[in-house]
């Protein structure tokens, strides 16, 4: 069964994806991101913690505060959750047209 062009694209993208997460990963910052600075500078850092311990994936991890597993598979799930978005709408567009 040959694979469409688009298919192709698909499975290109998502390998690289995840092998840029895995490879980038050791070398992220540790420093705030633009979000966490503002809040700081702005002074709501503080109530702004309070809603954002209970995200699902506070501080991108999942298992254990910052090690290397946790914040990986959370860098996964959030590729293939954005995958997954970008297929759905991308079908409703298709079908729409």
């Amino acid at each position: 069964m040959k694979m469409a062009k688009r298919d192709k694209f698909i499975y290109i993208f998502l390998a690289l994806s995840i092998l840029i997460v895995v490879i980038l990963l050791p070398v992220a910052s540790e420093h705030p991101d633009g979000l966490e600075k503002v809040a700081g500078m702005l002074g709501f850092e503080d109530s702004a913690q309070e809603i954002y311990s209970s995200a699902p994936m506070p501080d991108y991890d999942i298992l254990e505060q910052g090690s290397y597993t946790s914040v990986l598979t959370a860098g996964l799930i959030g590729i293939a959750i954005t995958m997954t978005a970008a297929l759905i709408v991308g079908r409703l567009l298709k079908n729409a047209s």
